[in-house]
């Protein structure tokens, strides 16, 4: 296993990589920590180098994911580490990742899908993408004005599920487009709505969550074919959009009585 000086050009190059336009621009983001460079590998995810730290390299415990990635190996300096690197006190290893590729418009779509307006919270969009992976919403929508979803708050906070998703930005007639496809349209809405226990969902499932302050545009809100709120008996107004996605997408579920290994 060969192992490579970082030069100055490519830690400028790859630090840049925290930055949204840079990150769009080269269709490529960083992650970083053992955890979460071992999900990208598992996930088959197109790792396109990975830099380590001298003290990293020495852990013959640690460093048993080097000889399974298939992609150069980078050793830094301390210098370049603090300057590439997004965390304080990090385990000395990242990986830099190509953005998969999926035309959502052609290809088919999974049975239950998430669309997300206006989430701006990196931990809870990081939450949602989590629990999305964990009850079978493989395909994920977010709308402009979303969180970046390479963020590294985000990645950190899927605790790797981002990896196993298909995660498209789409315009405002992506709810035109999934009743097309025959989806059931539903959003999460605190009036007119009809409690989360006497909903019976379809086959196939578009589930709406909305912006942390404002909720879904009132528009979809208006075209879902149901609006559906979680009965509460305690005196909190709403739930966190992380917590609120979780709860839906498992009723989602355990109603369509998915099979669970």
């Amino acid at each position: 296993m060969e192992v490579l000086r970082l030069s100055q050009e490519q830690a400028k190059r790859w630090t840049k990589l925290k930055q949204k336009k840079y990150r769009q621009r080269e269709s490529k983001f960083m992650v970083e920590g053992l955890r979460l460079v071992e999900a990208a590998e598992a996930a088959n995810q197109k790792i396109e180098a990975v830099v380590v730290t001298e003290q990293f390299q020495e852990d013959p415990q640690r460093t048993e994911i080097l000889s399974r990635v298939q992609a150069p190996i980078y050793l830094a300096d301390e210098k370049l580490w603090k300057k590439i690197s997004e965390t304080v006190h990090g385990q000395g290893i990242l990986a830099i990742v190509s953005m998969p590729e999926f035309v959502a418009e052609q290809g088919e779509w999974n049975k239950r899908i998430l669309i997300l307006d206006r989430i701006q919270d990196p931990g809870n969009l990081g939450t949602i993408l989590r629990t999305a992976e964990a009850f079978g919403f493989r395909d994920v929508f977010l709308t402009k004005g979303s969180v970046d979803c390479y963020d590294s708050k985000v990645i950190r906070s899927s605790m790797g599920g981002i990896f196993s998703l298909r995660l498209q930005t789409w315009k405002s007639d992506l709810l035109d487009e999934a009743k097309a496809r025959g989806y059931q349209c539903i959003a999460s809405s605190l009036k007119d709505s009809e409690a989360l226990s006497d909903v019976e969902f379809e086959t196939q499932v578009a589930l709406i969550i909305g912006n942390e302050a404002n909720g879904i545009r009132q528009e979809w809100i208006e075209a879902a074919d149901l609006r559906i709120q979680i009965p509460m008996t305690g005196q909190a107004e709403s739930l966190n959009a992380g917590i609120a996605a979780g709860i839906l997408m498992y009723a989602v579920q355990s109603d369509q009585k998915i099979e669970v290994y």
